[in-house]
C-alpha cells in the first residue's frame, strides 16, 4: 500500500518495475493523480453524498460525519430539528469534501451550525485547526490545495487560477477563448484540462446527449474554486481574465439569440439557464468596471430566458443597476464605457418588462413611458411599438380596456408597418384581452385565431401557449366547456 504519491510521479516507474518483476503483487496506491502505468486500474473516489433535505432523520453520509467529527471535540452535540438544516448547507456548501466537513465539524466547540454556515463564506480561513498528527499541509483545507497547486507544472497553474472566472462550471470551448495559452508552442487546453482532472483539481461532466454539441462541462467544487480566485488575484491577471469572460459569454448571448441563429432558438433558453451563474459573473464584473454598454447588452440578450425561467426579479435588478451606471460619470477620463442611447431606451423597456413580471405594475408604467419618450426623441419609430402595447396590457390589468384597446392598435399597426411577426402576435393577443374585458367574444376570437396562425407559422412556442389559453378563456366566458 502506498499512500499520497502524488508527490512522487518520477517513482512511478519503480512501482512498474516491482510489478513487473513480481507477478503475485498487487499495489495499492492512493493519489490525486493517477500513475499512468499500463495495467493501472483506477477507481476515482468522489466527494462524499449530500443530503437532499433538511431531516435530521434522513441522514445523508456527509452528515453523519459532520455528526461524528462533531461529537469527538463537543461529546454533547446532536443533530435536532434545530440544527439540522444549517448542518446540511453546511455539507452541500463544502461539496462534501471530508476534510472540509471535518475541518468544520471541529468548529462547533466554538459557533452552533448555524453560526457557523454564515462564516462559510470565507470558507478556506475558517476551516483550519486539524488534528496535530496529521500531516501539516492536512491541518488546513487551504494548505491542501495549496498542495496540489503546488505540485502542478508551470503550464497548469495558470490555467486553474484562469479557470476560477467560470461561475458555475464551463465548456471546452468557453475555456480555449477565455483562459487559451500564452504562446505557440503551449500544451493545448484539452491537455491542461486533463492534467487538472487527473489531479483531481477540476471535475469533467459529461454533455447532454440530447443537446446540439453533448460538449462535456468542466467544473470546480467550490472551494477549490475559492483557492483558485485568491491565486488569480495575486497573479495580477483577474482583471483581464474578468474582461475576456464578460466578451465571451455577451458574444455567447449575442450568438445564440433567435433573431441571430433561427435554426438554434430552441437552444436558446436552455443555454442561456445553463450559463446563468457565467452570466451573472459577468454582469457584476461589467458593474464594478463601470462599463455600462457591455453590461446593458448582457441584460438586452438575456431577458427572455430570465422570464421564461423565473429569474425577473434578479433580471430586474440587474437592468436598475446597468441604468443607474450610465451617464452618472462626468469624467472623461475615467473612459466609462457609456450605454449607446437607443440600448439605452431599450433597456428601460427590459427593466419595465421585468417590473411587470416583478407585479410591479406602477413601477412598469413609469419605464414604459421614460422608453417610449427616450425612442420619441432618438426619432426611432420602430421602437415605439413595444412600450405602446405593454401600456396597453397595464391598462387591461387596471381593468381601462378602452385604453388598451387604443393603445394595442396604436402598438399592432406600427408592429405590421415593420413586419415584426414577434411584436404583431403579442399586439393581437393582448387587443384580443383588451376585446374580452368589453365583453367583444367575437373579435376577441377572430384576433387570436389570426395571431395563433402567425405564432405557428414562426414556430413561436410562447405566442402558441399564451394564444391557445385565451381561446380557452374565451370558450369559456362563452359557455362552450
Amino acid at each position: 500500500v502506498l499512500d499520497n504519491f502524488e508527490h512522487l510521479p518520477e517513482a512511478a516507474l519503480v512501482v512498474s518495475d516491482l510489478v513487473r518483476s513480481c507477478p503475485g503483487l498487487t499495489v495499492l496506491v492512493t493519489s490525486r493523480a493517477p500513475l499512468r502505468l499500463g495495467g493501472e486500474r483506477q477507481f476515482p473516489v468522489s466527494p462524499l453524498p449530500l443530503p437532499e433535505a433538511d431531516d435530521p432523520e434522513r441522514r445523508s453520509p456527509a452528515v453523519e460525519l459532520f455528526r461524528q467529527r462533531a461529537q469527538a471535540v463537543m461529546p454533547t452535540f446532536e443533530l435536532t430539528a434545530t440544527n439540522a438544516g444549517a448542518v446540511a448547507r453546511i455539507c452541500r456548501k463544502l461539496d462534501g469534501l471530508p476534510l472540509a466537513i471535518e475541518l468544520a465539524a471541529a468548529r462547533v466547540k466554538l459557533l452552533p451550525p448555524e453560526a457557523l454556515l454564515a462564516r462559510l463564506d470565507s470558507g478556506l480561513r475558517v476551516l483550519t485547526g486539524g488534528a496535530r498528527d496529521l500531516p501539516e499541509r492536512q491541518r488546513t483545507l487551504h494548505d491542501t490545495i495549496a498542495w496540489s497547486y503546488d505540485l502542478l507544472d508551470a503550464e497548469a497553474q495558470p490555467l486553474f487560477r484562469r479557470l476560477a472566472v467560470f461561475a458555475g462550471g464551463c465548456t471546452l470551448g468557453a475555456t480555449e477563448s477565455v483562459c487559451g495559452p500564452d504562446e505557440p508552442g503551449m500544451r493545448d487546453t484539452l491537455e491542461m484540462l486533463a492534467v487538472l482532472v487527473d489531479n483531481s483539481l477540476l471535475v469533467s461532466l459529461p454533455g447532454d446527449a440530447g443537446s446540439r454539441e453533448a460538449e462535456p462541462r468542466f467544473t470546480m467544487l467550490e472551494t477549490i474554486r475559492e483557492y483558485a480566485l485568491e491565486r488569480l488575484e495575486s497573479s495580477g491577471e483577474a482583471g483581464e481574465m474578468r474582461r475576456k469572460h464578460a466578451s465571451y459569454y455577451l458574444a455567447l448571448s449575442e450568438t445564440l439569440q433567435p433573431e441571430a441563429s433561427p435554426e438554434r432558438a430552441g437552444d436558446w433558453v436552455e443555454r442561456l439557464e445553463e450559463e446563468h451563474g457565467n452570466l451573472r459573473a459577468a454582469l457584476r464584473w461589467a458593474i464594478e468596471a463601470r462599463e455600462a454598454e457591455i453590461g446593458g447588452r448582457l441584460v438586452l440578450m438575456s431577458w427572455r430566458p430570465w422570464v421564461e425561467r423565473g429569474h425577473a426579479t434578479e433580471g430586474r435588478r440587474w437592468a436598475e443597476e446597468v441604468l443607474a451606471l450610465d451617464g452618472t460619470e462626468t469624467d472623461a477620463a475615467r473612459a466609462l464605457s457609456r450605454l449607446p442611447e437607443r440600448k439605452r431606451a431599450f433597456l428601460i423597456q427590459v427593466a419595465g418588462i421585468l417590473a411587470t413580471t416583478h407585479g410591479d405594475y406602477e413601477g412598469a408604467a413609469t419605464l414604459y413611458e421614460e422608453s417610449l419618450a427616450a425612442f420619441r426623441d432618438l426619432d426611432y419609430k420602430k421602437g415605439l411599438s413595444a412600450p405602446l402595447r405593454e401600456l396597453g396590457v397595464l391598462a387591461f390589468y387596471r381593468g381601462d380596456y378602452a385604453l388598451a384597446v387604443r393603445l394595442n392598435e396604436q402598438a399592432l399597426a406600427l408592429a405590421r408597418e415593420f413586419n415584426n411577426a414577434f411584436g404583431i402576435a403579442y399586439s393581437l393577443l393582448a387587443l384580443a384581452d383588451a376585446a374580452r374585458g368589453q365583453g367583444d367574444l367575437g373579435r376577441a376570437r377572430t384576433l387570436l385565431k389570426e395571431g395563433l396562425t402567425l405564432a405557428r407559422s414562426t414556430e413561436n412556442a410562447w405566442g402558441i401557449v399564451r394564444t391557445l389559453a385565451s381561446l380557452g378563456s374565451v370558450a369559456c366566458d362563452a359557455g362552450e366547456y
